[in-house]
């Protein structure tokens, strides 16, 4: 099992992928922005 965990804040929005082990898989940050941003990573 893989588990997302969102941290959001004023100036940055954080996601991190941890597996079952709690080793993180991936990290991904976004300045944040009232524009709509489609630079995140492909989900599936």
């Amino acid at each position: 099992m893989t588990m997302i965990g969102i941290d959001p804040h004023k100036a940055s929005h954080t996601a991190v992928a941890v597996d079952d082990n709690e080793i993180v898989l991936d990290e991904f940050e976004l300045r944040a922005s009232i524009v709509r941003c489609s630079d995140g990573p492909e989900l599936s």
